[in-house]
């Protein structure tokens, strides 16, 4: 089967010229790629709106191959809004192949609720090939599918988990103590918030912390806020409008910016009231962190600690990476998970 011509047909990027830029952290790491490699080798790809002009992941991956000399090839692949037939397309042949070809299966915006939605209709059809975990089907989106070698799709939601290990991350770095017993603040309550909100209200509901959501529609957070007690009884989560800010924010431990424009706490004049080691997370990377950036920009001289997304997707490829290895009974050393987090100055605690 000519993999490599029916993904081309799909796909609104040339999958065999990888874009330059999504190598230059880590060049050496760039595969070499040929039609003959795509359809002899183990594939992955990340399939979004246009992930070919932004997507980490490829980095991230084809640097594990090639570090534990794996013949494995991970792909970007655009499926243009206009066309999203072309991801139910594509969801098919990874299926119909399976296990033969296929192990990861990335998804991100736009296509995550579209994905898992997918993935149901296949489960009821093929139950004993579809596994999808319960906190996918909680949060209702998906952003990894992998494929075991018993021809298994699990579909599981990292998004959230990623950020979670980040902050546990920063916060031992800080010395200060479990997340669990923390008051968290997160700020947005749309897509990307109700996978990091799941995740850090399950785990405050296993000790004394607290989740805070605030959001400009405070309705959508009172929602959020409602749902997420329906799955976790014992949590403690309150919702407030962005007005509240400058009044509630300052007793957080932790604030995380969910959203994906603007900064609102420069916005209601956070950064002066803010406590000395208060941890501010943006799960934004790089130049599209505007929080990260006004923070050291207000407060340079303070025990602000302060980070942008880059530990959330560091963390966000090695959970399913982990997850994958467990399935096809291999190990991939931590030196390698630090040798990738040393490319976005992101250092993953040992397992």
């Amino acid at each position: 089967m000519n993999i490599s011509k029916q993904i081309s047909l799909l796909a609104g990027n040339d999958i065999l010229h990888l874009q330059k830029s999504i190598f230059a952290r880590g060049p050496e790491y760039r595969p070499t790629l040929g039609a003959e490699r795509i359809n002899r080798e183990p594939l992955s790809f990340i399939v979004g709106e246009h992930p070919s002009a932004y997507s980490v992941s490829p980095l991230m991956w084809n640097a594990e191959y090639k570090l534990r000399s794996a013949g494995d090839t991970f792909l970007p692949i655009d499926i243009q809004s206009e066309k999203v037939g072309g991801l139910e397309a594509l969801l098919d042949v990874a299926f119909t192949v399976g296990a033969k070809h296929f192990r990861v299966l990335t998804i991100t915006n736009p296509y995550k609720i579209r994905a898992l939605e997918y993935f149901r209709n296949q489960a009821k059809k093929f139950p004993k090939r579809v596994a999808i975990s319960t906190d996918a089907e909680r949060i209702g989106a998906t952003n990894q599918i992998l494929v075991g070698p018993d021809n298994v799709f699990h579909v599981i939601n990292s998004d959230g988990q990623g950020m979670l290990s980040a902050i546990e991350t920063y916060l031992a770095e800080m010395g200060l103590e479990d997340v669990k017993d923390m008051k968290i603040g997160v700020i947005g309550a749309g897509g990307a918030a109700l996978g990091i909100a799941y995740e850090l209200v399950k785990r405050t509901s296993a000790g004394r912390g607290k989740v805070t959501l605030f959001n400009r529609t405070v309705g959508k957070a009172i929602d959020l806020a409602r749902r997420l007690t329906e799955f976790f009884p014992t949590a403690r989560v309150d919702a407030h409008p962005l007005d509240d800010l400058a009044r509630v924010a300052v007793d957080q431990d932790v604030l995380v910016s969910s959203i994906t424009d603007g900064d609102p706490l420069f916005d209601h004049g956070v950064y002066g009231l803010l406590p000395q080691k208060t941890l501010i997370v943006d799960a934004n990377y790089g130049e599209k962190s505007v929080l990260a950036g006004n923070t050291k920009k207000q407060a340079p001289k303070s025990n602000l600690t302060v980070r942008d997304g880059r530990g959330m997707v560091v963390e966000g490829y090695i959970i399913p990476s982990r997850v994958l290895a467990a399935l096809w009974g291999y190990e991939v050393p931590s030196s390698i998970y630090e040798k990738i987090g040393t490319l976005f100055g992101y250092k993953p605690r040992q397992s």
